[in-house]
């Protein structure tokens, strides 16, 4: 294939965007392509890039020679600026534009790169000579006229203007072009069986660039340098490009820098060539992907005479004779492999073979140590034709050297800045976590991650560890040694998923703070178990738990059935083999390498795949069938058996409490097993059976896994069952010897069956509480609607004062306050005798509090007139109206449950929140604190007059069983924080959940308190808590309230009848202004 080289005139325009420089790159004499980038450099590699892409596979014709003519067209060229004035029309147009000049045939023409490259003959001025600034100014002014035309009203002159540090310079490449046929030699036999006749031919120039990159051409900025390895890289220049066609392999582990030393090299050798030679007495370095050599090639030879042409070019490239070029193939045990078939052995190295023989061309293979043992091991004969250099693992000074120049290049490719924590971090983390990877290679993945992320901005050790528990998939408190992590906690959240088996427990709990203490064996997995008992215990739930803690979602277990690997053939599925090299085993590990692995029923895996195990214990890694080695050291093993679980039913029968049957199950397991797996094993745990209480406590947890089923949450439906029903379930899905499926059976029986038939019979839009209860011998369901209050509008508020007439505000409540205490003292004097029962302390405290008010709104309203604060100022209300004017609308209804029941509406409303304005100021808040408890004075003033008290009772009760005792003790203390800033006397019943209270006309002042407070903790479906209030000897009725609260997890809250919203940690301040609105 013909080469030819390019040298094309480039306009480079410097602009600014978003306050950023950037580089603006095209062809002078052609519109397209174009390239922008904030680095120079930058954008005129990727213009060559692009370049050359338009011409892989070019064919010149007559219909194609016009686009290679222009890029081959490269005058002198000289870039002119004027400042121009004229006008077009009613348009005054006053800039610099710029003409390129060069000349042709003995003609000087101008060009103008901002007018479609449109180019004129320069003429002549009246002295004779040349006239540009005239012919430039007649040019755009006809131009300009035409574009106005056209554009109408949206024309904009500044888009013509050019910019001042516009320049203009040359981009050379090498290229290969393919002619075409003359008519006469198109002509051909055109019978059908000449296709099957025609000898296929490959270009070697138009293949080679189809499989692989040409590394020379990404000189000098695409190139990655090598710091601190030149000795090692003089050595490597020398062998390639100094000895005659040395076959070479480079092996190290992954991550030293072999492909970064390689590239050194090549850097080297085009900076020594760059300016001294011509572009074509220069060597190519050619990185092959051999995959790609046979893609495509379905007839039989054809691959061969593919690889052959590209082999022929490689020697001698077309256009540079005595110059051939340089292969570097990385992953070389492909070579072993593709080609080969069900009818023929040929692969690509037997191909390659004799080429290296006879010295015919320069091959350098990048191999891990793996890698190349393998190749040794099956074609000796190849790997003896090959020099071997080997490079080793940087210390960790030397890499932290590396790290800090690579730090330098990354922050001025992407205009970042990364700190010496952030580099700090990253190496703990590699001293922690992927201490099996090599240096520096590990960092420098993650750094380079960080700085194309964070483009632009700071990176710190926050960043890091973000970036880590993205790449890893641990959760943060896992890894990050500023949480702490307390191990009753952990204990705490494990017994209650897994019920019934505390050995279990405490043994994960264990393996978790050694992960999390970075104190297990680096040479080996973070944990190794063996779960042994009988079936339906948790033993498979234990994992899917500690895949929970470890990674954030049981979802991410790596879970194996070792019934299916029963056969020989099974090792290979699991690291693969020849045909499919990808293994199932090995492949998920690597893509994944932070996880639990579970080998579910390891007792029924054939005995090969017992043998495989002990290489992933003790050495925590295993080599797939390309010679990759898997890295295991941060992954957690379980296995699980039932082994011994008959003997110990038969010997000591399912109820015989108390009796210890651990030593029956390991006899089995040391009886099964080879010695040497089960030594390499760090924990065998036994399982317990489990009794009907816990059966009781699965059955609770598995009720809540059913309600986040999608037909639960879709439909808008909360299920409670009773503890009568769902002890009644439980009984009839006890079963010891099947554990806890057969109760998941039996609540599908039950409860899901029944609940799907009565939710077939309502609308898939109506909310409703499906209450599952037991009577008379069965199961009896009761659906009934939940409904929502009805929103009270924007007037509920009173008149707000701003900071000038807040004074005024508070003179008005004082003369308020003032009118209650006038009628207080005549409600003495009218009363028998004017004497009060001195034992009646709700009398005087309610005296006290009027007194109280009145003293603190007399002192706000004189700071007010003296214009002095001496006291601190009032921290703003944080209400803020998100829904207000939707919840007033035509459609209210089914926007509140919209809004209420989508988790992704939730996350909108909570940023709603979190992004709306603030409601009220500092002044109004405090005017309105007081407002507030001067007009509960004046609700109670009535229950005062009367001379009764009332004694009422707050009572709780969640709807759903088993669940929201927490945020019943979470609502229970917010009123109790109101009732003491109130100084109402109440008294707290923790086991009745209840709050007792006493004082006067209490029930008007809480009767809006009356209804459902919807909770969303972790769940989809929310949990209704019922707040009723009862007189004295009342029974609680909790009836079909409405909700008039929800609670989103521990983010927002939102009141339904005022539309605000605040945070969750409201204060009683804010409380009491949800109060008032519910009056």
């Amino acid at each position: 294939m013909p080469t030819t080289t390019l040298n094309i005139p480039v306009l480079v325009r410097p602009y600014e965007r978003e306050g950023k420089s950037e580089y603006f790159v095209r062809p002078l004499f052609m519109e397209h392509p174009v390239s922008t980038h904030r680095r120079y450099a930058k954008a005129v590699t990727a213009l060559k890039a692009e370049m050359k892409r338009r011409f892989t596979g070019f064919v010149l014709s007559r219909n194609s020679m016009d686009n290679l003519f222009w890029c081959k067209f490269s005058p002198e060229v000289s870039l002119r600026h004027f400042d121009l004035e004229f006008s077009i029309g009613t348009n005054f147009i006053k800039g610099r534009f710029h003409v390129a000049v060069f000349r042709h045939q003995n003609l000087k023409i101008g060009l103008l790169p901002n007018f479609s490259n449109f180019m004129f003959i320069v003429p002549k001025g009246k002295q004779g000579g040349d006239d540009l600034r005239g012919g430039a100014l007649k040019a755009i002014q006809k131009l300009t006229k035409q574009l106005k035309r056209n554009a109408g009203d949206n024309f904009n002159a500044e888009t013509l203007y050019s910019n001042k540090k516009e320049f203009l310079t040359n981009v050379k490449l090498e290229i290969n072009i393919k002619e075409s046929n003359f008519e006469f030699e198109n002509e051909g036999r055109r019978d059908f069986f000449a296709l099957f006749q025609q000898e296929v031919f490959f270009d070697g120039g138009e293949e080679i660039e189809k499989v692989s990159q040409e590394l020379t051409g990404r000189f000098p900025d695409e190139l990655s340098r090598a710091y601190y390895q030149d000795e090692l890289a003089g050595q490597l220049y020398h062998l390639i490009f100094k000895k005659e066609n040395m076959p070479l392999v480079l092996v190290g582990k992954e991550g030293t820098g072999r492909h970064t030393l390689i590239e050194e090299v090549i850097y080297r050798y085009m900076d020594r060539a760059e300016g001294k030679e011509e572009i074509w007495k220069r060597h190519y370095f050619w990185f092959i992907n051999p995959n790609r050599i046979i893609a495509g090639m379905s007839i039989v030879g054809h691959w061969e005479k593919r690889f052959e042409a590209i082999l022929e070019y490689v020697m001698k490239p077309m256009a540079r004779p005595g110059f051939p070029d340089k292969i570097l193939i990385d992953k070389p045990v492909a070579l072993l492999r593709i080609g080969k078939s069900a009818s023929g052995s040929l692969t690509l190295s037997k191909v390659l073979k004799p080429y290296l023989e006879k010295r015919l061309l320069q091959l350098v293979l990048l191999a891990t140590p793996q890698e190349w043992k393998i190749i040794q091991e099956s074609d000796r004969g190849f790997s003896d034709l090959f020099q071997v250099i080997r490079m080793a693992e940087p210390d960790v000074p030397t890499s932290l050297k590396i790290v800090l120049e690579n730090r330098r290049k990354l922050e001025v490719e992407h205009e970042c800045n990364i700190t010496i924590p952030a580099i700090s971090q990253l190496f703990t983390i590699q001293r922690n976590f992927l201490k099996n990877k090599a240096l520096p290679g590990s960092i420098m993945r993650l750094l380079t991650q960080l700085a194309t992320k964070y483009s632009g901005k700071k990176i710190d050790a926050p960043e890091v560890r973000e970036e880590f528990k993205a790449f890893s998939g641990l959760e943060e408190k896992i890894f990050d040694e500023q949480i702490k992590l307390e191990k009753e906690e952990v204990e705490e959240m494990l017994s209650q998923e897994l019920v019934g088996q505390p050995n279990a427990v405490k043994v994960l709990a264990n393996s978790i703070h050694l992960i999390k203490a970075k104190l297990t064996d680096r040479s080996k997995p973070m944990a190794s178990f063996l779960f042994i008992g009988p079936t339906g215990v948790g033993k498979t739930h234990a994992a899917k738990l500690l895949s929970k803690s470890l990674l954030g979602n049981e979802r991410k277990l790596i879970r194996f059935d070792m019934n299916e690997y029963i056969d020989a053939g099974a090792v290979h599925r699991l690291i693969g083999d020849i045909n499919n090299p990808e293994g199932q085993l090995t492949g998920k590990v690597r893509y994944q390498p932070f996880g639990v692995v579970l080998l579910d029923e390891i007792e029924k895996a054939h005995p090969k795949i017992h043998d495989l195990l002990l290489q992933v214990l003790d050495d925590a890694r295993l080599t797939d069938s390309l010679g990759r080695t898997v890295d295991f050291s941060n992954t957690v093993i379980i296995m699980t058996s039932n082994l011994g679980a008959r003997e110990a039913a038969n010997q000591l029968g399912f109820k015989s409490g108390g009796r210890d049957d651990s030593a029956v199950y390991r006899k089995a397991v040391e009886n099964f097993f080879r010695p040497e797996l089960v030594n390499r094993i760090e924990q065998i745990t036994v399982f317990k059976p489990l009794n009907f209480e816990q059966i009781q406590r699965i059955a609770q947890l598995q009720i809540k896994e059913l309600l986040r089923r999608d037909g639960f949450v879709r439909r808008t439906t909360i299920v409670n069952v009773s503890p009568e029903a769902l002890s009644w379930v439980a009984k009839r899905g006890f079963d010891a010897r099947m554990g806890g499926r057969a109760l998941k059976r039996q609540i599908e029986k039950d409860l899901t069956l029944l609940s799907a038939k009565q939710l077939i019979k309502t609308t898939s839009d109506t909310p409703v509480i499906l209450d599952i209860s037991f009577k008379d011998g069965r199961l009896t369901p009761n659906i009934s609607p939940l409904e929502f209050c009805e929103p009270i509008g924007k007037n509920w508020l009173p008149e707000l004062p701003d900071e000038e007439n807040i004074g005024y505000f508070f003179y008005r409540l004082l003369k308020k306050i003032q009118r209650i205490e006038r009628r207080t003292k005549r409600f003495e004097q009218e009363s028998e005798d004017g004497l009060i029962d001195p034992s009646n302390w709700q009398y005087f405290s309610f005296k006290d509090r009027i007194s109280q008010l009145k003293e603190d709104i007399n002192l706000k309203q004189l700071e007010t007139r003296q214009r002095q604060k001496t006291l601190s100022p009032v921290i703003p209300f944080r209400l803020k109206r998100v829904f207000l004017d939707w919840a007033t609308s035509k459609g209210r209804k089914e926007i509140l449950r919209d809004k209420f029941f989508q988790t992704e509406a939730l996350l909108e409303l909570r940023e709603e929140y979190r992004h709306g304005s603030p409601q009220f100021s500092s002044a109004q808040t405090d005017y309105l604190s007081s407002y507030i408890d001067v007009a509960f004075l004046e609700i109670m003033m009535n229950g005062f007059l009367s001379g009764f008290t009332q004694k009422l009772t707050m009572n709780f009760k969640s709807r759903v069983t088993h669940s929201g005792d927490g945020e019943v003790a979470w609502l229970i203390g917010k009123y109790t924080e109101v009732f003491e800033k109130m100084d109402i006397s109440y008294q707290v019943d923790k086991e009745k959940q209840a709050i007792e209270l006493e004082g006067y006309n209490l029930q008007k002042l809480l009767a809006g308190e009356v209804g459902y407070h919807l909770f969303y903790v972790a769940q989809n479906i929310p949990v209704p808590i019922s707040l009723s209030i009862t007189k004295e000897g009342e029974q609680p009725d909790f009836k079909a309230f409405k909700a008039i609260r929800v609670y989103d997890g521990r983010e927002t809250l939102t009141d339904l009848r005022t539309g605000y919203s605040n945070a969750m940690n409201l204060t009683a301040d804010e409380l009491k202004l949800l109060l008032y609105g519910g009056l």
